[in-house]
């Protein structure tokens, strides 16, 4: 994902090229709810690809101003306009100078990327050799290949899904 520090002090917060290319088609979105707060690290929003949901962490700290409600209609501004009307949502930072720190920035972000594209490669070909095949002559579902790509993506670079809170209850006899 990419975060832009707005003229306002807002971050704004999107996906960007290499989860398109990595992916394929995003086939829906759950954007965060206005008014609440998340701490870097902690998931913002989720899409749904490859028939799977896949959570994206919120690279700032701090409170969700905005959200790119046109998104809900057309989903193809995440990938045809990414920086301009294809973004998620604006953070209103609760410590943007800390954030910054932890934040990949200029030359050393290509350095990143490629070591990403290598994580990634490596990571989806483990994951294709140990996906069945029925016929080893014909090629695999483009469904199975974005499946397997989803999968590849998630485990090299989201956090896991957030797991319900489980409360428990004490009941006194």
């Amino acid at each position: 994902s990419w975060v832009r520090i707005e003229m306002t002090g807002e971050g704004r917060i999107g996906l960007d090229d290499f989860v398109h290319k990595t992916i394929g088609p995003v086939a829906g979105i759950d954007l965060p709810e206005p008014g609440s707060s998340v701490r870097r690290g902690d998931p913002l929003f989720s899409i749904h690809a490859g028939g799977q949901k896949l959570h994206f962490s919120a690279p700032l700290s701090g409170k969700v101003v905005h959200v790119n409600h046109d998104l809900d209609y057309q989903l193809d501004l995440l990938r045809l306009r990414p920086y301009e009307q294809g973004w998620v949502c604006t953070i209103d930072p609760q410590d943007l100078t800390a954030d910054l720190g932890k934040l990949v920035i200029g030359a050393d972000a290509v350095g990143r990327y490629q070591a990403d594209v290598r994580t990634y490669t490596g990571r989806l070909a483990d994951e294709l050799a140990a996906e069945p095949t029925v016929h080893t002559t014909e090629p695999r579902p483009a469904e199975v290949e974005r499946r397997v790509a989803c999968r590849a993506f998630s485990h090299c670079f989201l956090s896991p899904a957030p797991q319900p809170e489980v409360t428990r209850q004490t009941v006194r006899v």
